[in-house]
């Protein structure tokens, strides 16, 4: 008996996980190298964007690497 009930349960669990979609969706575009994000009480979404480097060059084991201060934070109003 108790076998088969959990038989059933996990049948029914299995069932529900397999038919709950998940879908993502953009927020914002167009962002530079996104590392991380935070809300604030007001529900604004902030986003830490390391930037694409700058003006400045240096040579790097797999190339030149650029960099330079163009990180920065986004805010994204609900």
């Amino acid at each position: 008996m108790m076998v088969r009930r959990f038989t059933f349960l996990l049948t029914v669990a299995l069932v529900l996980m397999l038919s709950l979609s998940v879908i993502a969706h953009d927020v914002v575009d167009g962002l530079s190298n996104p590392r991380g994000i935070a809300y604030d009480a007001e529900g604004n979404l902030y986003i830490v964007e390391a930037g694409n480097g700058g003006g400045l060059t240096a040579p790097g084991p797999f190339g030149p690497t650029e960099f330079g201060a163009t990180g920065g934070v986004t805010r994204v109003a609900p």
